[in-house]
C-alpha cells in the first residue's frame, strides 16, 4: 500500500472521549454514569418513567367541572392549545430555578407572573424552617438504572424531609412515586 497515492482510502481514527466521572446530565436530561470502569448510559430519569402513567383523571376531572359534562369536557380539552400546556412548564421550571436560588440564600428577581410563587415559596421557608442539606441535586440508581434530580433535602423539626417543588394546586399520587424514585436511589 501506497500511503501516498490519492485513491487508497485511508482509514480515519476518531477517540471517542470517555464522559466525566460520575453522573452527568445533558440539557436534555439525559443521564450517564461513569464508574471509571463503566458507563451506564442512557439512564433514563425518573419522571421519564413515570410518563407511562394515565394521569388523565385529574385533567378530565377538572374538565367536567369547567364545562358541566364528559362530553362538553372532551369537546373542550380537543381546543386547548398546546402553548398552554408549554406555558405552564414554563413557569414551573423558572419557579424551581427561584426556590433553588432562595433555597440557596440568594436573593432572586422575580416577575409579576412569578411573584405568588415565590411569596408562597418564602412562607414555606418562614414557617418551616428547612436546613438544606441538598438542593436541585441528582441521584441515580444503577441497580435498577435511572436517575434523577430531587429538588430539596432539609432538615425540618429534627427530621429529614425529602421536598418537591410543585406549582399546581393538586396532589397527585405519581408525586409519592417519584420521591420514592429519589429516595431509592443509590
Amino acid at each position: 500500500m501506497d500511503p501516498t497515492n490519492p485513491t487508497l482510502r485511508q482509514r480515519v481514527e476518531t477517540r471517542v472521549e470517555p464522559p466525566p466521572l460520575g453522573l452527568t446530565r445533558t440539557a436534555d436530561h439525559v443521564y450517564t454514569f461513569n464508574t471509571g470502569t463503566e458507563v451506564f448510559s442512557p439512564l433514563p430519569s425518573v419522571t421519564t418513567i413515570l410518563k407511562v402513567l394515565d394521569k388523565s383523571g385529574p385533567l378530565v376531572g377538572w374538565a367536567k367541572r369547567e364545562t358541566g359534562g364528559d362530553a362538553a369536557a372532551v369537546a373542550w380539552l380537543k381546543t386547548i392549545p398546546d402553548f398552554q400546556r408549554g406555558t405552564a412548564a414554563d413557569i414551573g421550571t423558572r419557579v424551581h430555578q427561584l426556590a433553588e436560588q432562595l433555597a440557596r440564600g440568594a436573593e432572586p428577581e422575580v416577575t409579576e407572573v412569578e411573584a405568588p410563587y415565590v411569596r408562597a415559596y418564602r412562607s414555606f421557608l418562614a414557617t418551616y424552617q428547612p436546613r438544606f442539606l441538598a438542593v436541585e441535586e441528582m441521584v441515580a440508581s444503577l441497580k435498577h438504572r435511572y436517575a434523577g434530580t430531587l429538588d430539596a433535602v432539609a432538615i425540618i423539626d429534627g427530621e429529614t424531609w425529602l421536598l418537591d417543588v410543585k406549582t399546581g394546586a393538586g396532589v397527585y399520587g405519581e408525586t409519592g412515586l417519584q420521591l420514592a424514585g429519589y429516595n431509592f436511589a443509590d
